[in-house]
């Protein structure tokens, strides 16, 4: 059985938020099975994120520890900490937890993915989720996904991007009570399960469209029209006449071929006026469907509801790491806290933390997948008390 505990600390002296929370996650260490801890702090905290760590592995007995740097932090039963604060989750009851550490992401993050799928490929036999927490400035999210999956096979990969408030200019995240930037951390969890919810912020307009050519991430043509053309026809007036700069915060749903029920949020990254195409924030193949996204805070509220009643309707799960949308000081859901009422309201005092950041990762139609734009809420429980539709997502 798993037992879960979650804590968090405003305090302003890092060594003394240490202490506290390492003391509110104490005897979560020691019994039948392994523990692991999680913990997320802002930059206040940010020169003594591995002593946050030691602190929690020694202090409260945990077996493995990691973290990451975040611009605001999420924790039980109340609002973002805003501008400080520390997050941290510690669960115990696993049947086996291993750690990795992994620097030097940048260029090497298909490397450093099959590493981390050898480490679950050459355990026990045993069902397994990844969690894990990389720089998301070095990181390449496709090609970590795509070489844990190469050497691990159908693992579920829940995580996110570490974050900073725009001071700091670097990200860190934490392993083996070393803290580092340019790196990825965290843990493979046997016989753990988790059910993602992601609650999309966005939601496409119409029309869609088909991509007609592409070439890696170059939307050429839509509908056999060059791309750029479609994009711009489809924006008011006023930002058709700057376009550079109007291109820059616009954002596109992606979906499969004969489907778009369930897209995928990416931004627009650039143009080649020359050629008329739109580059985007991911890999895109002739078939795919495109379409412009907007801010849609009903709609995201919706969504939010929708999955929490389906995860209160799972079990519950022994509790919940949620990674939400970081949208520059924006509420994603039209209300500042309205998402901390939402998990009160249908999960009670379960134990949570999290953080906000720019990008999650989560099993999404089969296949883990990398998330912009999206909340995500991910519930822990022992494997087999998740269904493979629920465990694969939606």
């Amino acid at each position: 059985m798993l037992v879960a505990r979650s804590y968090s600390s405003r305090t302003e002296d890092p060594a003394a938020a240490a202490r506290e929370v390492a003391a509110g996650l104490a005897g979560m260490g020691g019994g039948t099975g392994q523990s692991a801890a999680v913990f997320f702090a802002t930059r206040d905290y940010g020169p003594s994120l591995d002593r946050i760590s030691r602190e929690i592995a020694s202090r409260a007995g945990i077996d493995s520890v990691v973290g990451c740097s975040a611009a605001t932090v999420f924790g039980p039963a109340d609002q973002p900490a805003g501008d400080r604060g520390i997050s941290a989750l510690a669960v115990s009851g696993i049947p086996q937890v291993e750690r990795f550490f992994l620097p030097g992401l940048r260029g090497h993050s298909e490397e450093h993915g099959r590493e981390i799928g050898r480490l679950v490929a050459t355990g026990p036999d045993e069902s397994a989720t990844i969690l894990l927490f990389a720089d998301s400035y070095n990181l390449a999210p496709d090609e970590l996904l795509s070489g844990i999956a190469d050497t691990a096979g159908p693992v579920a990969v829940i995580g996110a991007g570490a974050t900073e408030d725009g001071f700091a200019g670097e990200t860190s995240v934490v392993g083996h009570g070393v803290s580092r930037s340019n790196a990825v951390a965290g843990l493979v969890l046997r016989g753990v399960a988790a059910m993602p919810v992601r609650s999309p912020v966005f939601s496409a307009t119409e029309p869609w469209w088909t991509i007609t050519a592409a070439s890696a991430n170059r939307v050429e043509r839509l509908d056999e029209l060059p791309a750029l053309e479609r994009v711009l026809e489809s924006l008011p007036a006023s930002l058709r006449e700057n376009p550079d700069e109007s291109l820059g915060r616009i954002q596109v749903a992606l979906a499969d071929a004969g489907s778009t029920d369930a897209p995928l949020l990416r931004p627009i990254v650039g143009a080649d006026p020359d050629s008329g195409a739109v580059l985007v924030g991911d890999e895109v193949v002739p078939g795919m469907r495109l379409a412009l996204a907007a801010p849609d805070p009903v709609v995201a509220r919706r969504r939010l509801d929708d999955g929490l009643g389906r995860l209160a309707a799972s079990g519950p799960p022994a509790c919940l790491l949620y990674f939400q949308c970081a949208l520059g000081g924006e509420a994603p859901y039209g209300h500042p806290g309205l998402d901390a009422a939402y998990l009160r309201r249908d999960l009670g005092e379960l134990p949570v933390a999290g953080f906000s950041s720019y990008i999650a990762f989560a099993p999404h139609l089969g296949r883990n997948r990398f998330h912009h734009f999206s909340g995500l809420l991910a519930g822990l429980a022992p494997a087999g008390a998740i269904s493979e539709e629920d465990l694969w997502g939606r």
